[in-house]
């Protein structure tokens, strides 16, 4: 880190599997840190706050972004929230970076874009396998040519997730996981990588 650069400090708003993920993904940048958390039981905000060691944990995400020394708000709640929140955030001319889908309507989506864009506001939303190391690769065959001109793009996203009657899952409910469910929870991972390799819309 150079002299010159301010540590990034980072709030997290939910902090279930991703929003734990996000907080090693933070605390593994030298210029970077989680300032504080949000969760709705005040109670296990508390215990993860203090399992985690994170100075400040709030109930309402609505305070930490008030917070002052948070400089990006991390969304990592189920799908339906993501559009009030990041909202909130980039009212508060905050960063934002929003797990997947950004929202569970293309309206709010539009509303948030131009929302960011007329208050000069960085968002960006969570797409992570673009970084892995072989879909770089992938890409730059892709674009050096090596592949020939691309007409068609198929795949598939396999995975054991749900697999047993037992198991369980916000993401299965309409009312919180958004009217497209698997396509948009699941399906964008797949559509994001379609446009990233291929460069096309």
């Amino acid at each position: 880190m150079t002299p010159f650069m301010r540590t990034i400090r980072a709030g997290i708003v939910g902090v279930g599997k991703i929003g734990r993920a996000q907080i090693a993904a933070v605390r593994s940048m030298a210029f970077a840190d989680v300032a504080a958390i949000a969760m709705r039981d005040p109670e296990r905000a508390a215990a993860m706050a203090s399992e985690l060691k994170i100075s400040t944990h709030y109930r309402d995400y609505r305070d930490l972004v008030a917070d002052p020394d948070v400089d990006v708000v991390h969304v990592c709640t189920p799908n339906s929230s993501h559009f009030e929140i990041c909202k909130a955030a980039i009212v508060a001319g905050k960063a934002v970076l929003c797990e997947k889908p950004l929202t569970i309507s293309a309206k709010e989506s539009e509303e948030l874009l131009a929302l960011a864009i007329s208050r000069n506001v960085k968002t960006a939303v969570n797409f992570v396998y673009r970084h892995y190391a072989a879909i770089k690769a992938l890409r730059d065959i892709i674009s050096r040519g090596a592949l020939g001109d691309i007409y068609t793009v198929h795949g598939e996203y396999l995975q054991d997730w749900l697999l047993y009657d037992s198991d369980y899952d916000w993401r299965v409910e309409s009312s919180v996981g958004g009217a497209s469910r698997a396509m948009a929870d699941i399906g964008s991972h797949w559509c994001d990588l379609a446009c990233f390799l291929t460069g096309e819309r």
